[in-house]
């Protein structure tokens, strides 16, 4: 039995993979994006109804989201991942 060598697979194999690749990434993007735009869709829906002191609030919130949100990304992209 001789080793597979990498490029020798059928034609569909290949196309078959791309296609496999590229739903999993569509399905993780989704994944991220789904729960963002329903978050955000809700607040823009319930805004007129919050107070002044609320809104500060949710805005604070949002931000302090994507604070945590990007030091995470940012110390995950680091090589030494400390």
């Amino acid at each position: 039995m001789q080793p597979e060598v990498f490029g020798t697979s059928s034609p569909l194999e290949t196309i078959l993979a791309y296609v496999f690749t590229i739903l999993l990434f569509g399905l993780f993007a989704g994944a991220l994006l789904v729960p963002l735009v329903w978050v955000i869709n809700t607040t823009r829906e319930r805004w007129a109804d919050y107070s002044k002191a609320k809104r500060v609030r949710v805005l604070f919130n949002f931000a302090a989201a994507a604070a945590v949100i990007g030091f995470a990304l940012w110390r995950g992209a680091m090589p030494s991942n400390f």
